[in-house]
């Protein structure tokens, strides 16, 4: 699938009102909400972060259903085509199975634990969320603290770069959770692909957040970008003008950046880009 040509991240960047606090620790970041002074860093830094899903607002992101069809015979199949012994997979299959191929009470276990071994595998990945329209009502509201905060364009056709990774989400027309299969799990090199696709697979609901995801294998790690990469900076229509500026400061207009206002139209429920120059 086609990437956009420019993706966007939101940022929450809403006003710490406390003078006594920035008083007392003269303007230091310390001082500063979580989520600015997190802000501030990643941009004076030129980094995103990679969450894990586990921090994620969506109670339903990165869920997985296991869903089972595992039979003796399935099971001898998937085994014998790993290149495991006839020897070793005839006594794994007597172990694991009992009459009319249901799982014995070891088999269970044996599946269980490869479950949970996936489930820690997803949990643990890092994920980059953008969204490929920077002017959507509701990501303004949500994730820009109602237009307290600013939203970064990134180009994805700068050769070499993180964009590459970029992969589109994908929104359950059925609603229905993502299965994972027990021949995922004994095919690792598969298995990891089918993680990769649980964690791009979210409800419907979801569908406005327009959402590309990177996913790396470790989360709650500094994804690099370079300095070009950065194209745009976006500032909220209720943006603080000392928070303006500071922006301004960290990410300056260049030969390959722009600044923006996002405003209301005059006609319609809807934003526009207004350039700043």
């Amino acid at each position: 699938m086609r990437k956009p040509r420019k993706v966007y991240k939101y940022f929450d960047f809403a006003p710490d009102n406390s003078e006594l606090k920035k008083r007392e620790c003269n303007g230091s970041l310390e001082c500063l909400s979580i989520d600015r002074a997190n802000s501030i860093k990643a941009l004076r830094g030129r980094y995103v972060w990679a969450s894990k899903p586990t921090s994620f607002n969506d109670p339903f992101d990165c869920l997985k259903r296991f869903s089972s069809n595992l039979t003796r015979e399935s099971f001898i199949r998937l085994y014998h085509a790993k290149g495991r012994s006839k020897a070793e997979i005839l006594a794994m299959a007597k172990a694991f199975f009992g009459v009319n191929s249901t799982l014995t009470a070891l088999g269970r276990e044996h599946v269980q634990c490869m479950i949970e071994k996936a489930y820690e595998q997803c949990s643990n990945h890092g994920v980059v969320c953008f969204s490929k329209d920077p002017l959507s009502e509701l990501m303004w509201g949500h994730y820009a603290a109602s237009h307290t905060g600013f939203c970064l364009e990134f180009t994805t056709t700068q050769p070499h770069d993180w964009s590459r990774l970029l992969r589109k989400v994908n929104y359950s027309r059925s609603n229905r959770l993502p299965n994972i299969e027990f021949k995922d799990l004994v095919d690792e090199e598969a298995g990891s692909e089918r993680v990769n696709q649980l964690i791009l697979s979210k409800s419907r609901l979801w569908a406005y957040e327009k959402e590309w995801r990177i996913v790396l294998e470790r989360g709650n790690e500094k994804l690099d970008y370079k300095e070009e990469s950065l194209t745009g900076v976006i500032f909220g229509m209720n943006i603080s003008d000392e928070n303006r500026r500071m922006l301004e400061s960290l990410a300056p207009i260049t030969t390959f950046r722009k600044h923006y206002v996002c405003e209301r139209s005059e006609r319609f429920y809807k934003f526009k880009l207004v350039e700043v120059r």
